[in-house]
């Protein structure tokens, strides 16, 4: 009786998920035990128009700098990993780079990429476009120089990647920290807090897949 009863409660709850989920029973988004990334090796990537916003922690923004363009050259994808949050791949110094970049007053501004920063996976979600990696850019560092100016931004970004079009991009919530500022006519200030918005297309195109 009992299997009868177990039995029963499967069959109505996967009738529901297809009835909620338009006719197709949907999955969620899970923690991995195992991610694998194919193919492998050195990568690259192009962007469009990407910004960085800046502001005092818990306030709007007071700050834009707009590069018309971006690339990543010698970028490293990983075969696998296991856990999460896991390392995916790397981006070695210097291989983002940005072009033609401009900040307050129209001033043009170049931003150097210092230092390894890791690409995590840390959930996945195989149903939706063609598989979904939600993870992080960490242990960002760039400095920023221009007229009258520096100033370096550091921490961790939120990002996805999505295998339907092979897309990485970066989360616009202010997680990076300001600091080492000089001059900047009080515009840009230490402890201002900012965010990063970009979005890479990959070469190759990377398929990422997990398991629990």
């Amino acid at each position: 009786m009992r299997r009868v009863v177990r039995a029963l409660a499967v069959t109505t709850a996967t009738a529901a998920a297809i009835i909620l989920g338009g006719g197709v029973a949907s999955a969620v988004p899970f923690t991995p035990g195992t991610w694998t990334v194919t193919p492998s090796g050195t990568i690259g990537a192009t962007a469009g128009v990407t910004t960085l916003t800046a502001g005092p922690p818990g306030q709007a923004a007071t700050v834009t700098l707009t590069c018309q363009s971006s690339s990543v050259v010698g970028g490293v994808a990983l075969a696998g990993a296991t856990g999460s949050p896991a390392t995916l791949g790397n981006l070695p110094q210097g291989s983002v780079r940005f072009t033609s970049c401009s900040g307050p007053f129209g001033f043009n501004f170049s931003v150097a990429h210092l230092g390894n920063w890791p690409l995590q996976g840390i959930t996945y979600d195989p149903a939706v476009n063609s598989g979904t990696t939600a993870g992080r850019i960490t242990n960002i560092t760039a400095r920023l120089t221009g007229p009258f100016c520096t100033a370096t931004i550091t921490g961790t970004a939120a990002a996805t990647y999505t295998n339907n079009d092979w897309r990485l991009v970066t989360n616009p919530a202010r997680t990076l920290t300001v600091s080492q500022v000089s001059g900047c006519l009080n515009l840009l200030q230490a402890g201002y807090t900012a965010g990063f918005n970009g979005a890479y297309t990959l070469s190759p195109h990377l398929t990422i897949t997990a398991v629990p």
